[in-house]
This record gives C-alpha cells, sequence and structure tokens, in this order.
C-alpha cells in the first residue's frame, strides 16, 4: 500500500533548533512547548538530554545508531518504531548521509502527508470491497436486505434499533434517488461494507475479524484527526504511534486478503484472461504498434 513510501522527507522538522549554553533559558523553551527532552549539539554528533523536572540540561552525549535515522528511510518499518520506543531521547535525529537535516517527533506523524496517503489507502480497500461484492453478484438490494435482517435478528436491542434507523434512512426517497445515480454500494459506510461481508445475510462473503480497528483508523483519518494523540498528561503518546503501527499493518493484511480472493474469483481469472487475449490477437495482427501501444499504457 502507499503508505510504504512515506519516508523521513515528508514528516521531518527541517528547521533544526541546536543547543547553545549561552541561550539556556532558549532551549529549555523550545523543550517544554514541543514535548521533546533533547537538543542536537551544533557538531551533529552529540545531543543533549533535557530534564523538564529541573528545567536544566545534561553534558552532552554521543548519537548513537538508534539515536538516528536517514532522510530517505520509510517511517512505517518495525525498526523504527522501536527506535521512537526510547525514550531518551524522545526524538530521531534525521541525517542525509552524515550532515543532520532533520528531526522528527513522534507528533509528526500527524502530518498532512501522513493522513493524505493513508486516506487514499481506505479509499482504495472500500473501492475494491465494493469491486469484490459486485463480482460475487450482490447489489445494493442485498446491502438492504441485511439492514433488515440485523434489525430482527440482531443480539441486542441496541443493535436492532440502530439497524431499523439504518434502514429508514435508506429507503428515504432521497436515498433511493442517489442509488440510481451511483455504482452500487457507493452510498453505504464503509462500517456497513464490514458488517455485510461477515453477515450470513450475505453469505457471508468474506470474514473481517477486526472491524472496529479498522473502522477506527478509517474515521480518524477521514476527519483528519490526529493519529498520534495526548495521553493523561498532555504529551504526544507512544502507544497511539504503536495503534497506527498496527492498524496500518492489519489494513495492509486485509486488503492484501482481498485482493487474493478476488483474483481467486473464477469470474474475475475468466475476465483476465479474455482481456489478455484480446492484447495478444492485436499483438499478433498490428505487432511492434500494438506492442508499444500496450507498454506504453503500464
Amino acid at each position: 500500500m502507499q503508505f510504504h513510501q512515506l519516508t523521513f522527507a515528508h514528516i521531518m522538522e527541517r528547521h533544526v533548533l541546536y543547543y547553545d549554553a549561552d541561550a539556556p533559558d532558549a532551549c529549555a523553551f523550545i523543550c517544554q512547548r514541543l514535548n521533546i527532552n533533547a537538543l542536537p549539539g551544533l557538531d551533529g554528533e552529540t545531543y543533549y538530554p533535557f530534564d523538564e523536572e529541573t528545567n536544566q540540561f545534561g553534558e552532552p552525549r554521543p548519537m548513537a545508531d538508534h539515536h538516528r535515522a536517514q532522510r530517505h528511510d520509510r517511517l512505517f518499518t518495525d525498526t523504527v518504531k522501536e527506535r521512537f520506543a526510547q525514550t531518551d531521547p524522545n526524538v530521531l535525529f534525521v541525517y542525509e548521509g552524515r550532515v543532520l537535516v532533520g528531526v522528527a517527533h513522534v507528533s509528526d506523524f500527524n502530518h498532512n502527508s501522513v493522513l493524505q496517503i493513508v486516506q487514499d489507502d481506505i479509499i482504495l480497500f472500500e473501492r475494491d470491497l465494493r469491486r469484490f461484492f459486485i463480482l460475487r453478484g450482490r447489489s445494493d438490494a442485498d446491502m438492504l436486505h441485511f439492514f433488515e435482517y440485523q434489525s430482527q435478528h440482531a443480539n441486542a436491542d441496541g443493535l436492532r434499533a440502530f439497524y431499523r434507523d439504518k434502514l429508514r434512512d435508506a429507503t428515504q426517497p432521497r436515498r433511493q434517488n442517489e442509488r440510481r445515480l451511483l455504482d452500487p454500494f457507493q452510498t453505504f459506510e464503509f462500517s456497513d461494507l464490514l458488517y455485510f461481508a461477515n453477515s450470513d445475510a450475505s453469505g457471508p462473503l468474506m470474514r473481517f475479524d477486526q472491524i472496529k480497528d479498522l473502522v477506527g483508523l478509517r474515521n480518524r483519518v477521514m476527519h483528519a484527526k490526529n493519529p498520534v494523540e495526548y495521553d493523561e498528561h498532555h504529551v504526544y503518546s507512544y502507544e497511539s504511534l504503536e495503534r497506527l503501527y498496527d492498524e496500518l499493518c492489519l489494513l495492509e493484511s486485509e486488503y492484501n486478503r482481498l485482493l487474493r480472493t478476488i483474483a481467486n474469483d473464477l469470474d474475475h481469472s475468466r475476465s483476465r484472461r479474455e482481456a489478455n487475449r484480446a492484447r495478444l490477437d492485436q499483438i499478433s495482427e498490428s505487432g511492434e504498434k500494438a506492442l508499444r501501444f500496450f507498454k506504453s499504457g503500464l
């Protein structure tokens, strides 16, 4: 998925502020306001730890390998997650070769570039999930039947009432008109698609075991909420960064499973085979010209 393309270059703070022993108050103010516990030295090879209780900086310490990242290192790897789990310091120093070019804090994962790419990945998942339903011969009418089924058979009064409201809204003339203008399943929410896939009323078509996690990720990024949040001490928490990693891993795993299911579908395989045969026939007929045409579209 596209989130793997994200690197420190997308999120790092490029305007690096360095520790200066002649301006300790300004340096302390920076750490307090940004919730960081270290500033780099001007040599780019040391950092100065900051103690927020005493409001003092300690002696310079050498930057170890686990304090560093390269500008083009990918963000969402186990190595990066483990490095951010370190609390001393709570930032990573970003390099271009041996030159310090930026600093990254867990809060920098709230950058717009992260939200936008994760949004794109979720949209891709939703579109292919709808495509899968259509491939299996399902339609909007099946989703309405699912709402009706849940309104009568869901295992809790509140859940049955929830689906009665959904069914009432979905059968309003305004909603019916929307469905006439749009492709199947485009008027339903991401959570509707996932629960529909799981339901006995749909087959089930495909089982999703962690729907709440997928929906939680979708809702946060689509509403532009920070994926990395404050803890009870108003400090950006590593735990919420870890949750983001786990949710993206889940999203990718479930998306790959969906793609494998689509690829194994007989109708899908047949249509791919027919499309490929049509291209080969055109190449046989037109030779180099047709081959250049198809290569330009790859």
